[in-house]
């Protein structure tokens, strides 16, 4: 099977920048409209990451992957690998604008309840291993968001982290692979 690296490198890139300029409406949305495109971002954002990570799990291993996790994705490639993205990922959090904030939607809350209201994960300020598993998901949680439960549950998406994330994903894919790629 032959893949071809310009599509997934442009077709990641553009749920990316899809997702960015989506995520940056949130910032300006009042109540219920975030709820129009809360989901809508975190997905693209959620896809463009995988597409990115598979694409990076092809170079470094010349085969393709079945998986979707992005913590599980990640897992496999080379601890050198899994280094450097974190590093990279590390400089670009250091270093960001901050100019995406974190969502967190609540359903079937009761706000009397405590528990209802806990904050499980300090979604401000993630690892890379936490922003990870947080997100990992990500793709098909937030597109059956919609989906009710009888009980009460929640969904958090860091957009400027993951943001950061995929900016350090681009990044290496950049400074390792252009020279595979035909990109007018």
């Amino acid at each position: 099977m032959r893949i071809d690296y310009n599509m997934q490198f442009l077709a990641a890139l553009g749920f990316y920048e899809h997702g960015l300029n989506t995520a940056r409406k949130i910032n300006l949305s009042l109540q219920n409209d975030s709820f129009n495109i809360t989901p809508v971002a975190a997905v693209n954002l959620s896809f463009s990451a995988e597409l990115f990570l598979k694409l990076l799990y092809l170079f470094e291993f010349n085969k393709t992957i079945n998986e979707h996790r992005l913590d599980k994705i990640f897992n496999k490639f080379s601890i050198e690998l899994q280094l450097e993205i974190e590093n990279k990922y590390l400089l670009n959090k250091k270093n960001s604008n901050n100019d995406l904030y974190p969502v967190k939607l609540v359903f079937n809350a009761d706000y009397d309840d405590p528990h209802h209201r806990k904050d499980d994960n300090d979604i401000t300020n993630l690892t890379l291993e936490k922003l990870l598993k947080i997100h990992s998901n990500g793709f098909v949680s937030w597109r059956y968001a919609y989906e009710t439960k009888d009980e009460c549950y929640s969904y958090e998406f860091n957009f400027n982290l993951m943001n950061e994330f995929i900016k350090s994903l681009i990044s290496i894919i950049k400074l390792h692979h252009m020279d595979k790629f035909h990109l007018s």
